[in-house]
């Protein structure tokens, strides 16, 4: 880590370090599902015959856990509809008197599973789209005019690894992220951009993982800062050589093909926030980052009332920092702004720009306003 977080002073002015920071709403420009439709889409992958015996087992344990969990619902306000609710009533209820019930932590590991494979089953339909059935616009590399897809946009946007943009050398980002899924891995493989889950996370186990884990990261290389976890990390089996509980697969199948447990290993976003210790190394990275940022954009992140601790995050890494000059909310949902507002001080009031869009919008520019051009990022074909 930085010396400069531990030593009480601010870290150095940083004038081109633009941090995102994503939620569900941007993964689902690949029809992946929301926090509200996930158990409704989970019972469509569970119908499929798509996926493995013990993955059907565990979207069944889920679905008759929502179906037992109704009585909790009619005593405290709780959506049991909302898959991250549910999933943290499964931790939260597996804690009894300080022991742990088997049976629930059984439900909570199925949990995982249920998830994992809801997840690797919309993301396997989106890849298997044609380039004509995705949201696409035509970009020029290297002379030459092909259609690109959205996430390869977006992903070579937020990575400064497109157009023009791999020129401008003193550009810094950084992506933390609440999704449990690999799009951004996935793209960023598929079109050879080295990344990084941050400093002190474990090296990847795939020779075909473009992650760099050395020590003393790069600036230029984007970083990937996954706080509740991810589809392809594992925490079965031994301590890698970071000293931490979690192994990196380069996706869900090269994970349930290899891991000891086949579990992926995801955290709700509840109290008890890190049984595994691993995600300190990524929430402390996020701090560090949040420290130096130019810029945050939000996107298609709603600030769920379970994830109401991510305010103190802010204030961690925003408390040093010396260096914002503009923060951008972008989400189709109107209703959320107040929500993201009320976490910033009236000091930032001047800075916060909301913006009603979708993020396939606020990248591709649809509505008429440049948000690239705003935020430093807009790429220029070759």
């Amino acid at each position: 880590m930085n010396k400069e977080m531990n030593d009480g002073h601010a870290p150095a002015f940083h004038t081109d370090h633009n941090v995102y920071i994503l939620g569900a709403g941007y993964s689902a420009e690949a029809g992946l599902p929301v926090m509200s439709n996930f158990l409704s889409v989970m019972q469509k992958v569970r119908m499929s015959a798509a996926i493995s015996p013990d993955e059907e087992e565990a979207i069944d344990a889920v679905l008759q856990f929502r179906l037992e969990s109704a009585s909790a619902a009619h005593r405290i306000n709780l959506d049991l509809d909302n898959i991250e609710s549910l999933f943290s009533l499964t931790a939260s209820s597996s804690i009894i008197g300080g022991n742990i019930s088997a049976r629930l932590e059984k439900i909570s590991n199925q949990m995982q599973i249920a998830i994992g494979a809801t997840i690797n089953h919309c993301q396997k339909k989106f890849y298997s789209l044609s380039i004509e059935q995705k949201k696409a616009l035509n970009f020029t590399s290297d002379g030459i005019s092909k259609p690109i897809d959205f996430f390869d946009f977006s992903t070579g946007v937020m990575s400064g690894t497109i157009g023009t943009l791999k020129k401008q050398k003193s550009q810094e980002n950084t992506i933390i992220t609440f999704n449990y899924d690999t799009l951004l891995e996935d793209y960023f493989n598929k079109n050879g951009v080295e990344f990084s889950y941050g400093e002190g996370m474990p090296r990847s186990e795939s020779p075909e993982f473009k992650l760099f884990s050395g020590p003393g990261c790069p600036s230029s290389i984007v970083k990937v800062l996954k706080l509740h976890g991810s589809i392809n990390w594992s925490s079965a089996g031994s301590k890698g050589d970071s000293g931490l509980d979690v192994h990196m697969y380069k996706d869900y199948d090269e994970l349930r093909s290899h891991s000891e447990d086949r579990k992926p290993t995801l955290l709700p976003p509840w109290w008890k926030k890190d049984p595994n210790g691993f995600t300190i190394s990524s929430w402390a990275n996020a701090v560090e980052q949040l420290q130096t940022a130019s810029r945050i954009i939000i996107i298609g992140y709603s600030l769920p009332t379970t994830d109401q601790y991510v305010k103190y995050l802010l204030a961690a890494g925003l408390s040093k920092n010396i260096s914002l000059t503009g923060v951008w909310v972008v989400n189709k949902r109107p209703d959320v702004f107040n929500s993201i507002r009320e976490i910033f001080s009236s000091s930032y009031n001047g800075i916060v720009d909301v913006q009603p869009m979708s993020a396939e919008s606020f990248f591709f520019g649809n509505s008429g306003y440049d948000a690239l051009l705003a935020i430093n990022r807009k790429p220029i074909p070759t």
